[in-house]
């Protein structure tokens, strides 16, 4: 599972999404009209991740790909 999610959010920040209006998180994250958009779209992203983490065990984590995206305050200080 955690290779599945590394994958995705690996190719994540360069895909367009339709939330974002059709722009890839990567035009968001530097579009600051969009931005709020985009930080709403994580934040939806990393509740489904951290409940699926508890109900299931997992130890999935997309820091990684909240930094290339900028986002460092939406990473836990934790981690």
């Amino acid at each position: 599972m955690k290779n599945f999610y590394r994958d995705k959010y690996i190719k994540f920040p360069d895909e367009e999404v339709p939330a974002l209006n059709g722009l890839t998180p990567r035009q968001a994250a530097a579009d600051p009209e969009s931005r709020p958009l985009l930080l709403e779209l994580m934040k939806e992203h990393l509740n489904g991740i951290e409940s699926m983490n508890r109900k299931k065990g997992f130890d999935i984590n997309i820091d990684f790909a909240l930094r290339e995206l900028g986002l460092e305050e939406l990473i836990d200080s934790r981690n």
